[in-house]
């Protein structure tokens, strides 16, 4: 809460994966999350019974956080807004790349009320973090790509979402160029996981404190078990490493929104998922399994590798969390299957307004398409 700005109540208990690290959301505690627009499919994750409860009206605004994209992909799949900000502009989150805290919403009014209410109040240093936003958005360079970072296939739904949101833009005035991302994607996704291993011995502590002893395979997903084992070799100078590597995405990003400020991409590759998906393909789970017998660059290639499946799916968010930006997913293409993708917006840090101005253009302009309108 920011003053009277916001108040944000408890209303139930909705699926997620807790240290699941996955993009669907499969709990084992209450299964898997279904998709309002057709319930044998995924919502996506890993916040996706909580933006399923917004997709289907049950609440205006539910808050999550994102380290890859657990905001965004189930707010493509299940027809929503969803909201990277920029890291460190929320109160409580990290000023270094990692998870940020935010919402999922179905209008843009309610993200920027939302939006105002969680700035860090710190010698105001959420609004000092903040950049002013253009009076005409129409003279801001957008570039656009349909490209996978990681070179895995993009499906023709992703692609059309991303010509229909081009040919829109290009229709009302706005200067619209292809152009692909200079970040090296499978390099970012390697430090993506060494980055991320010591989740999973934040995993074990949680489970140690509780039981007395170190966690198991079964207490958890494959991945964060994969990510322990990792994290038990993970080299003296894997901060260093990370840090490098983060440096220069940031200088990589900050010289590509100096010459395009707007970047549009798919929020995902494919729609959404069958429930009966894996998150991980069985004979990767296997290798997961026994990951500790393997030396630390050999880890760090099987999680990839056994990531890979989910991945190809969602290859667009994760760069948003690495660089720090924020990114906004908006809910503008339904397939001839009647199924939800949506479209990302990507700007330099410290746009998070620009990219809720150019949301409520898209709104203003009745592009947004969401269950509502085919119930």
């Amino acid at each position: 809460k920011r003053g009277s700005e916001c108040l944000l109540k408890s209303v139930s208990n909705i699926d997620f994966n807790p240290l699941g690290l996955i993009n669907i959301t499969n709990s084992a505690l209450n299964g898997v999350a279904h998709n309002p627009w057709n319930l044998a499919d995924n919502t996506g994750g890993s916040s996706g019974g909580a933006v399923a409860s917004v997709a289907d009206d049950i609440v205006p605004v539910a808050t999550g956080n994102d380290a890859g994209g657990s905001l965004r992909i189930p707010a493509s799949w299940t027809g929503v807004i969803g909201l990277k900000p920029t890291q460190g502009v929320i109160e409580g989150d990290d000023t270094t790349p990692s998870s940020v805290n935010f919402a999922d919403a179905k209008n843009i009014q309610d993200m920027q009320t939302l939006f105002n209410g969680m700035l860090a109040t710190s010698d105001h240093s959420g609004d000092a973090m903040l950049k002013a936003v253009p009076k005409n958005i129409k003279k801001i360079p957008i570039a656009y790509s349909t490209k996978s970072p990681v070179g895995t296939p993009v499906s023709k739904d992703a692609v059309n979402a991303v010509k229909q949101a081009v040919s829109f833009l290009k229709s009302k005035g706005f200067k619209v160029v292809k152009a692909n991302s200079p970040v090296d994607g499978v390099k970012l996704m390697h430090i993506y996981y060494l980055e991320s291993t010591g989740t999973g011995t934040s995993a074990n502590t949680l489970i140690k404190n509780a039981t007395g002893r170190n966690m198991t395979f079964d207490d958890v997903s494959p991945m964060t078990w994969a990510l322990y084992q990792a994290d038990q070799k993970q080299p003296a100078n894997a901060d260093t490493t990370v840090q490098n590597e983060l440096d220069l995405v940031n200088r990589q990003m900050t010289a590509f929104h100096k010459k395009y400020p707007l970047y549009l991409t798919p929020t995902t590759a494919v729609t959404a998922p069958k429930n009966t998906d894996p998150a991980y393909l069985p004979q990767n789970v296997d290798k997961l399994r026994e990951i500790g017998s393997l030396d630390h660059d050999q880890q760090i290639q099987t999680i990839y590798d056994a990531w890979l499946h989910g991945l190809t799916k969602t290859p667009f968010t994760q760069l948003a969390n690495l660089s720090g930006e924020p990114a906004i997913s908006l809910p503008t293409y339904v397939s001839k299957q009647k199924m939800l993708l949506g479209i990302q917006f990507e700007a330099a840090k410290g746009n998070d307004k620009l990219l809720l101005k150019v949301g409520a253009y898209f709104q203003d302009h009745r592009q947004f398409k969401m269950l509502d309108n085919y119930k």
